[in-house]
């Protein structure tokens, strides 16, 4: 498995440090059909988040009581993190890198490039770094995710840094 969490301000390292007490990022196990990312959401940040949440016509960044915070998960692991900016997290399976033709579309010449040196977990990094700026950005991937540059970071073992090509706006037009 591979977590990425995304600041608009520091990527991952708000995430590796309690907030004021409470936990940044939380991960637990899933299990099908329990609603478990709803269930973390309501211990973690309080029955309001968790209502938040739930609705169908939420918008993202989401927050409550004065934090940011973003949900992923698989059907192995769900991931909650917290902040005081906008943050977004994603959580996915190391995807093999056979896939890379399927997802060049998404990818910058520079990530096709890295890539072509074979490490599987560099897909899956730049992937999820990719979809948790869009979560922090509150626009998901429909900001294109060829628009959101990776590259390796300062940040340890898995961490990436992602630059957002502005105005990303207008690319989505036309």
């Amino acid at each position: 498995m591979h977590v990425h969490a995304s600041t608009p301000f520091a990527n991952f390292a708000p995430v590796a440090a309690p907030l004021g007490g409470r936990e940044s990022l939380v991960v637990t196990v899933s299990a099908a059909g329990a609603g478990v990312a709803a269930a973390l959401v309501a211990r973690v940040m309080g029955e309001g988040a968790r209502a938040l949440y739930c609705r169908p016509d939420r918008e993202f960044p989401l927050q409550a009581a004065g934090l940011y915070y973003s949900v992923a998960h698989t059907a192995d692991l769900t991931v909650l993190a917290i902040d005081l900016v906008p943050i977004g997290v994603d959580v996915e399976k190391v995807m093999p890198v056979d896939l890379v033709e399927d997802m060049a579309w998404a990818l910058t010449p520079d990530e096709l490039s890295e890539l072509a040196e074979g490490e599987d977990p560099r897909l899956t990094e730049i992937w999820t770094a990719k979809e948790a700026a869009g979560k922090a950005l509150g626009t998901g991937l429909a900001a294109q995710p060829r628009c959101f540059h990776t590259s390796p970071g300062e940040l340890g073992a898995g961490g990436r840094l992602a630059h957002v090509a502005l105005p990303w706006q207008g690319l989505m037009q036309g």
